[in-house]
């Protein structure tokens, strides 16, 4: 059952083009549960989660990160938080903005500290924004649910942002399942 779940979840999340690679990883094992054929996701590291995952974030801001040997620019970061029972999220205030904070509560698309969020992924909590080092650069989205990481890479010329609202959209569609 588990194993269709998360087929069905690569499935869906490939299934309009926009997504060229995604992969569903157990946080606590690290094991790739489900991944796009022949994308560089199903290679993902233990070793990689942990930078993903680490409470110092000082690295990532400053060196970037790889995630299935393709080394990734941190754009906007606020994938750790406290979750509680149900896998939602609680802002502590402690995610890191490489972003513009505009004053104004409007999200143009980077996180304006104000916890909102329009649908451009600015403002989500528990998720990532990356691009590729390598040019043409591509958009990389982290999700994190109370059990998983969604990573979803984007074709060349789509943005993170609307690759984070569909990993938010796949992860609370997660959470509703119990998953």
């Amino acid at each position: 059952m588990a194993e269709r779940l998360w087929a069905e979840c690569v499935s869906q999340l490939m299934a309009d083009g926009q997504c060229v690679d995604v992969a569903v990883v157990r946080l606590r094992s690290g094991a790739v549960l489900a991944a796009a054929e022949g994308g560089v996701f199903r290679h993902v590291s233990r070793r990689e989660l942990r930078h993903l995952l680490a409470a110092d974030r000082r690295r990532l801001r400053t060196r970037g990160l790889s995630l299935g040997g393709v080394p990734l620019l941190l754009l906007r970061d606020q994938l750790l938080g406290d979750m509680d029972h149900n896998g939602h999220g609680d802002d502590n205030g402690h995610g890191v903005d490489n972003g513009v904070d505009n004053g104004h509560g409007v999200d143009n698309g980077v996180d304006n500290g104000h916890g909102v969020d329009n649908g451009h992924g600015g403002g989500a909590l528990h998720s990532m924004d990356l691009r590729t080092k390598q040019r043409p650069s591509q958009g990389v989205a982290v999700c994190r649910t109370h059990n998983h990481l969604l990573l979803l890479m984007g074709r060349t010329g789509a943005g993170s942002g609307a690759l984070n609202h569909r990993a938010q959209q796949m992860a609370a569609c997660l959470r509703n399942t119990g998953a």
